[in-house]
């Protein structure tokens, strides 16, 4: 009697908490390596990359020197192209800004431009311009 007894009294419940937090340990375990996973993937994404230097991501850095350079009237359009690539459109625009432009998000931002076509207009020195900009690869 005195087994039984010690059997319901001690081992049992004792024995039901291991297993149940043996399953606890397992299901935080499993979530841990999904969060894991899911920290890879959202570092990948796009969306969410940030260049080191500037902890920006390209949309944010573009724009705010586009404001800085005085060319926002002439951005009509603006396109996310794949992984940390933008496409950006341009009519009427000073080619010496935009050059200018181009050469400070190199050389300040580490984006570059990598691709590009610009079509002069009738008015000496405006162009309309489709550039592709990208971070510089490190």
């Amino acid at each position: 009697m005195a087994l039984i007894l010690g059997y319901f009294v001690a081992y049992e419940p004792l024995s039901v908490e291991s297993r149940r937090l043996h399953a606890g340990l397992m299901r935080q375990s499993s979530d841990l390596q999904w969060m894991r996973q899911a920290l890879v993937t959202l570092a990948s994404c796009p969306a969410h990359r940030q260049t080191p230097e500037t902890g920006k991501a390209l949309l944010v850095v573009v724009d705010r020197t586009i404001r800085d350079a005085g060319l926002k009237q002439q951005l009509k359009r603006v396109q996310p192209d794949g992984d940390d690539r933008l496409r950006l459109w341009f009519e009427h625009a000073s080619f010496a800004s935009l050059a200018q432009w181009l050469d400070s998000l190199e050389k300040k931002q580490g984006i570059v431009v990598d691709s590009a076509n610009v079509d002069r207009q009738q008015e000496a020195g405006v162009v309309s311009a489709k550039v592709g900009l990208a971070w510089a690869k490190r």
